[in-house]
């Protein structure tokens, strides 16, 4: 289950990593990430249940992934959607929201399960579904 975590969170971070639209370039092999990037994000997630820093490390990694993808569906500036999803007004789903901007303190018991839920609900938002708080 985690290393469904870990490739979900890659293939996110690796999809949504550059700003605005690219222009037409010969097709290239995609970069693979190096195995520093692994290590660090699989420590992060095998880290998170207690460390408030890797909590809010994995944040700040997802919340660039559900601000790039609100802003290509919705076509708000960049700005407006950190504002939104830092003063707690985005996304609606509790759940997400709650992994998205973590407090100073560790959540107790669960982030692990939050931390799934929330790839899951920001996959489904990728794919062209919504986030609600279903």
């Amino acid at each position: 289950m985690w290393g469904a975590l870990v490739l979900a969170l890659l293939f996110l971070t690796s999809r949504l990593g550059g700003k605005g639209r690219r222009r037409a370039r010969p097709a290239r092999q995609e970069a693979v990430p190096t195995w520093s990037e692994l290590a660090e994000l699989t420590g992060l997630v095998r880290d998170c249940d207690r460390s408030p820093a890797a909590q809010r490390v994995l944040a700040e990694r997802l919340g660039r992934i559900a601000v790039a993808l609100r802003v290509r569906r919705e076509a708000l500036p960049a700005g407006q959607a950190w504002e939104e999803l830092e003063a707690g007004r985005w996304p609606p789903d509790p759940t997400l929201r709650a992994v998205l901007r973590p407090g100073r303190r560790p959540v107790p018991t669960g982030y692990r399960k939050q931390l799934a839920q929330a790839v899951d609900k920001l996959w489904l938002y990728a794919q062209g579904g919504q986030l609600d708080d279903r």
